[in-house]
């Protein structure tokens, strides 16, 4: 029998098998590939030969040789395999009672299944599945979670505002720091709506924008609550230990709250900078449930997940504000504990209440952020139990620091309107006397300047008349001079015989050089003559009285009107130019 097509070849296979009573193998049919292969190359390896034999230069090649190399050029060309899946036919057999039914086959090649829907047969509603089924489910917070919790911080905000407006209308009875207090709470009460919102309906932009919202909320508001606590902690205790002056305290509190301030903003900024928060999904594990359907249990595995706000160095950052937030904490605690036996005056707050009201502070803030680590992985408990810390923190500060000062004013309201009106009373006295020394301070000024000068030109007024004065003197010394020169003069050329007398000029013409008069017996002359009678009107112009005079008068006159007075010059006189024209005896 000649086989030469692949149904030729089927039917003898079957009838050799009906023959010999053996099963069908599935290696037949790659036996029946691999004689059909070689054949083919067999085949083209002779025709090879033939076509070499024919037209090609005649070469001592075996036959084996060139059905070797035929062989492995058809293998290399032969594809087996197509995107890493050997090139085939599958059949899918499913096992009905006890026996093996075709119920349908798929071709690689092709990538075509072809089912025989009506040889299938499965027990039960449906297929069985291939595989479990998974299921992923999403933990949020639950409306009546969410709807208690904010309720209790509306009502939280609520108080606030009302204490923080009741504190600007009687500012004058309050501390200066106690809006600040107040805006830290109402930031820290404010984080809390915010953080229970549902991210699955919010888009992610607004999503990561309220992640930026509570961190700056709860952090500023927590630092800024703290430092006024601290600041008034630290005044009282600064008080107690320093001398120091109310405003150089208050300046010291201010500078200690800023730089708290300004060391908490450049954190929050340098982490939004560099590492902004973002939307991450957090895995909790799977759950596996069974599930009925109609007759048959399936396995069902549930995937937990939740979205939080991360980012991708969330423990440094978080490392980085409990590394200067802790010790400030532990500061205020040890300076709250040192002035809680110190007393203050109604209606400031006692110390007692401001320690309680510092640890409670630290207590609620590290009970928070410990509780937020160990219930990340449950967000409707992380929610209620951060939530409940903050609101009773801000519930117990604002107890703390404002219920008894309100009850004060409450019980003592009258007293301290009385005081306060006492008060403005007598600082407006004070104000006016104030202006009015101001006021005669600025004119006794006015007038001192006025004063001086006026006083300056009737200095230089009188200066100038005194100068005049000295001049007219000086004009009548010089007439009196030339006078009693003419005098000298004329007796000196009158006989007489006691007295001698020689006038000699100088060099120059006419000028008087120098005077001398000589006297017999003229030293002591009163004294020999002391029984004379008193001196006439003749012995008084003699020439020893004369002589007398001017040797007294003279030397003062020219020491008395220098030019540096304003006199005229001592060398005016043409008779005492120079020293040697005073006269000597």
């Amino acid at each position: 029998m000649i086989i030469q097509t692949p149904q030729d070849y089927l039917h003898s296979y079957l009838t050799q098998l009906s023959q010999e009573g053996s099963k069908v193998s599935p290696l037949h049919a790659f036996a029946y590939d691999a004689v059909w292969v070689a054949a083919r190359a067999l085949s083209q390896a002779m025709e090879a030969v033939k076509h070499r034999e024919k037209y090609g230069s005649p070469r001592n090649v075996s036959t084996g040789e060139e059905a070797q190399r035929t062989l492995l050029n058809a293998v290399k060309q032969t594809h087996f395999f197509r995107n890493g899946e050997r090139m085939t036919s599958i059949e899918l057999v499913q096992v009905q009672g006890s026996g093996d039914v075709l119920v349908g086959d798929f071709s690689t090649s092709t990538q075509q299944l072809r089912l025989m829907n009506h040889l299938l047969k499965f027990k039960g509603a449906a297929a069985a599945r291939d595989q479990t089924l998974v299921l992923s489910q999403r933990l949020h917070v639950g409306l009546l979670q969410f709807s208690i919790v904010c309720s209790a911080a509306a009502v939280t905000i609520v108080i606030t505002l009302s204490i923080l407006l009741f504190s600007l209308i009687h500012r004058k009875h309050c501390e200066p720091q106690d809006e600040l207090l107040l805006l830290g709470l109402l930031l820290s009460s404010s984080s809390v709506l915010i953080s229970g919102l549902d991210g699955a309906s919010l888009s992610l932009r607004t999503f990561e924008t309220l992640c930026s919202v509570r961190l700056w909320t709860l952090s500023v508001g927590q630092t800024v609550g703290f430092a006024v606590l601290f600041t008034r902690s630290w005044g009282v205790y600064s008080r107690c230990s320093i001398e120091q002056t109310q405003q150089h305290r208050l300046q010291r509190a201010g500078c200690v709250l800023l730089w708290m301030l300004l060391l908490d903003v450049f954190v929050l900024t340098t982490w939004q900078i560099l590492d902004p928060l973002r939307r991450a999904v957090l895995q909790h594990g799977e759950q596996v449930t069974l599930t009925k359907v109609g007759t048959s249990a399936d396995q069902l595995v549930v995937r937990l997940y939740s979205e939080q706000c991360s980012s991708s160095y969330m423990e440094l950052w978080l490392t980085a504000v409990c590394g200067y937030k802790a010790p400030l904490l532990g500061l205020g605690c040890f300076v709250s504990w040192s002035i809680r036996s110190v007393q203050l005056d109604p209606p400031a707050v006692s110390n007692k209440l401001l320690t309680l009201s510092v640890f409670s502070v630290t207590l609620f803030s590290v009970a928070g952020a410990a509780g937020s680590l160990l219930t990340s992985h449950n967000p409707p408990l992380h929610f209620c139990l951060t939530s409940a810390l903050i609101l009773c923190c801000n519930i117990f500060t604002l107890s703390c620091m404002f219920g008894p000062k309100f009850l004060y004013m409450c019980l003592n309201g009258s007293k301290l309107q009385q005081e306060l009106e006492m008060q403005q009373e007598s600082e407006l006295p004070q104000e006016s006397e104030l202006q009015q020394e101001s006021e005669l301070q600025q004119e006794s000024e006015l007038q001192q300047e006025f004063e001086a000068a006026e006083g300056e030109d009737e200095e230089k007024k009188t200066l100038s008349r005194l100068n005049q004065q000295l001049k007219s003197q000086t004009a009548q010394l010089d007439v009196e001079i030339e006078s009693i020169t003419m005098q000298l003069s004329e007796m000196s050329e009158s006989p007489d015989p006691e007295p001698k007398h020689h006038m000699s000029r100088g060099p120059r013409s006419g000028k008087v050089r120098a005077v001398r008069w000589t006297h017999a017996a003229q030293v002591c002359s009163e004294d020999r003559n002391s029984e004379r009678k008193p001196s006439s009107l003749d012995s008084i112009n003699s020439p020893e009285h004369v002589q007398r005079r001017l040797s007294v008068q003279l030397p003062i006159l020219h020491h008395s009107y220098l030019s540096a007075v304003g006199g005229v010059s001592a060398s005016s006189s043409s008779v005492f130019g120079s020293r040697d024209n005073f006269l000597s005896t």
